[in-house]
């Protein structure tokens, strides 16, 4: 392995390698297959280490595992959970973006301007974040479902058809009105949000919740099909907000920014 190359990057180059010569399995499908493991079964990071240590004990010599979970999240560039956290007031009002914990202290007085609710507890002299919530911006889903080639073929076939009670709301009529009947028209979809709260845990109470959004246009009913649901806001329990607001701001904002611009508004590249 080169020196000069950072240890991931050499895995990344050579991920379509055998893991050891003349093995079925390559680099990238060795590790993604081994850190699947580790996630659908919750192992603690200890029961993972000793695992991998005595995999890499049967392996033949001269393969190419890595030996440990933090080189494995390298290669496969797993981002950390908080670029995705932000924090909100108990109630839900106030949303705050992403912070890095080394900040947390300089943002120990931020408070909700509606409910006066605070942003952090203060436990054993550290700051703990009142509630917090993970958002995953669209466009990362949507870039990961236009890697699917069964759903790149259901979209490209899809079409804006009647599939639920919206299409008869006073605010559905409203929008497709002043978008001059584009938003039902056969060049575009729809896009539904669904949010609800759930009990993750048997022994205790625990209410947590989620928005998921999905495309409504898919032609056999395609659109009903969980795999192709998106998480986009995952609200931290134990218990549930009053209202949606904060959580709904960053979502909010992003659907905005990928709206088609009005006439004569400047793009992106013209701006």
């Amino acid at each position: 392995m080169p020196r000069n190359l950072p240890q991931h990057t050499w895995w990344q180059e050579h991920a379509g390698d055998p893991v050891y010569p003349g093995a079925r399995v390559t680099n990238m499908d060795a590790i993604f297959k081994v850190v699947s493991i580790w996630n659908d079964h919750s192992m603690t990071n200890s029961a993972f280490s000793d695992t991998l240590g005595f995999i890499t004990e049967l392996l033949p010599q001269g393969h190419t595992l890595p030996k440990s979970l933090y080189m494995m999240k390298q290669v496969l560039d797993v981002a950390p959970a908080s670029k995705y956290e932000w924090h909100s007031c108990l109630l839900g009002c106030t949303g705050w973006p992403p912070t890095p914990q080394s900040e947390w202290k300089a943002h120990r007085q931020d408070c909700c301007k509606k409910c006066g609710g605070a942003r952090f507890d203060v436990v054993l002299g550290k700051e703990v974040p009142v509630r917090r919530f993970w958002y995953i911006r669209p466009q990362e889903s949507i870039e990961e479902l236009m890697m699917d080639p069964d759903f790149v073929t259901a979209i490209r076939t899809a079409k804006a058809k009647v599939v639920g009670n919206y299409w008869d709301s006073p605010e559905w009529n409203r929008v497709n009105k002043a978008t001059g009947g584009a938003a039902a028209g056969p060049g575009h979809g729809v896009i539904a949000l669904g949010a609800d709260f759930f009990q993750p845990f048997k022994s205790r109470q625990w209410s947590t919740g989620g928005i998921w959004w999905r495309y409504e246009c898919l032609p056999d009913g395609a659109s009903a099909w969980a795999e192709w649901h998106s998480l986009t806001v995952l609200i931290e329990g134990p218990t549930e907000p009053t209202v949606m607001d904060a959580f709904l701001l960053p979502l909010k904002a992003d659907i905005a920014r990928l709206a088609p611009p009005k006439p004569g508004a400047p793009t992106c590249c013209e701006e």
